[in-house]
């Protein structure tokens, strides 16, 4: 028996060896996964500047990822990791691109999820360099969470609900004295 598509160019279906209906199926949950397979998932991380940074009372934003301007690509935010020694406040926000050089901050490669490293990312990373408040030149944008932190880790799953278009950055704000480290985890969307 043939199974027929019904737009009329042909395609059929095919079966598997116990002659059941073979299909591929795809879901938003699996695009991190089959974005590390091939070679477009990257994270940052705040141990560039160091193992942890001291925030101060003020706060300010301690990473920051940057889809530039001139970027053909779209990237998508999956997930950031927060670890504190003291509560604090958490805020995301997406905003357009620094409003110029950002200060106070260390530019560095995102270090990709899969072995073998040879796949640039497509987004500048910063991370604060302990200096100020926190990394400045960076526009306010939109405020996606807050969040009242607890001492320990706490995941933001942002599931792919983040997307950034070129032009658009990403940036992660905390308040409070104490020291902390974050991790974002991001990939280029699907090709």
């Amino acid at each position: 028996m043939q199974i027929n598509d019904g737009t009329g160019n042909g395609y059929s279906a095919s079966v598997t060896s116990k002659n059941r209906l073979s299909v591929e199926a795809s879901s938003q949950a699996d695009a991190p996964s089959r974005a590390a397979a091939e070679k477009r998932a990257w994270m940052v991380n705040t141990g560039t500047t160091a193992d942890t940074l001291t925030i101060t009372s003020t706060g300010g934003v301690i990473a920051a990822v940057e889809n530039p301007s001139t970027s053909t690509k779209t990237v998508v935010i999956e997930r950031v990791q927060v670890s504190v020694s003291a509560t604090m406040t958490y805020k995301s926000a997406v905003a357009s691109i620094a409003t110029g050089t950002p200060g106070n901050a260390n530019t560095f490669t995102a270090v990709p999820t899969y072995s073998g490293g040879d796949v640039s990312s497509p987004v500048s990373c910063y991370t604060w360099d302990e200096g100020s408040d926190g990394i400045t030149n960076w526009g306010t944008g939109t405020e996606l969470s807050t969040a009242l932190l607890a001492v320990g880790t706490t995941v933001m799953d942002e599931g792919g609900v983040v997307v950034l278009t070129p032009g658009q950055g990403f940036s992660v704000a905390l308040k409070a004295a104490g020291e902390a480290t974050i991790n974002i985890l991001f990939y280029e969307a699907g090709l």
